[in-house]
């Protein structure tokens, strides 16, 4: 991860070295600082643009991520209901435990 950190820094300073914004407004500033950040992002995070649904997605996100975020949702969902349940564990009087 911190390699792909290090990569879009030096990127997104490559593209912008050039660019002094003297003779530029507020607003072509903005789109040329913009357009080096999203397209750098583009870029290093891997974004395309999908043909079945006609939706942006990440190239990287495929059945093994898939699997992984929800094993991680199942095991979130787990620890939150047993925390719920020590906690109402913990509410109840002694007489009714």
């Amino acid at each position: 991860m911190k390699e792909r950190a290090n990569e879009y820094e030096s990127i997104v300073s490559e593209s912008l070295r050039n660019v002094s914004g003297e003779n530029m407004s507020h607003e072509e500033l903005y789109e040329v600082w913009r357009n080096a950040l999203v397209e750098n992002t583009k870029f290093v995070c891997a974004v395309t643009k999908m043909r079945e649904r006609n939706d942006r997605r990440t190239a990287w996100w495929d059945e093994e991520v898939k699997a992984v975020v929800n094993e991680k949702r199942d095991k979130f969902l787990a620890w939150r209901k047993m925390r719920l349940l020590n906690e109402e564990e913990n509410m109840m009087s002694p007489s009714e435990r």
